[in-house]
């Protein structure tokens, strides 16, 4: 269930979750490019949930850091280390965990389903690490890209360069 004072949104949907996926080149049956990648590089995961989207990720073989601040979330998440060695779970808030080190010297690839209330706050964090930010991919509100003026067209990608 999703909590209201945490602006969460779950993606329930296999679908869509293998739309994101899509857009983002990821698969759960394939390595994503990691095995190819020239220069050493980390997934992290802002807001990973129940892990809908962190097992494509994680699937990639590259390094997986899904940052979570719901304490109930949490358990399921360690749960899937098991099952994905390349996955650590970072407990917190994504406004004061030092994303630089958790990436320790790798260039840094972004996935966030980001919650509504906090959706600028967390794109400004990533903004202050932008050179070692290779990629973004974001999941937001409607609501958030029609206040910045951005309206996506129908579907689930829009990309916004920076």
């Amino acid at each position: 269930m999703a909590r209201q004072r945490l602006g969460q949104h779950f993606l329930y949907d296999l679908s869509w979750r293998e739309q994101i996926a899509s857009a983002a080149h990821l698969s759960r049956y394939s390595d994503g490019g990691a095995a190819a990648a020239g220069e050493p590089f980390c997934w992290i995961e802002i807001g990973a949930g129940h892990g809908e989207m962190t097992e494509f990720l994680a699937a990639t073989g590259a390094p997986v850091y899904a940052v979570e601040l719901d304490p109930p979330l949490l358990a399921h998440l360690q749960q899937l280390t098991g099952k994905f060695p390349n996955l650590t779970v970072v407990p917190g808030d994504v406004l004061e965990i030092d994303l630089a080190a958790i990436a320790a010297g790798r260039r840094i690839r972004l996935y966030g389903n980001l919650p509504y209330y906090i959706t600028s706050p967390i794109l400004h964090r990533f903004f202050e690490i932008a050179e070692l930010i290779d990629e973004i991919h974001i999941v937001i509100q409607l609501e958030v890209a029609q206040r910045w003026g951005r309206i996506p067209e129908p579907g689930i990608t829009a990309i916004f360069p920076y």
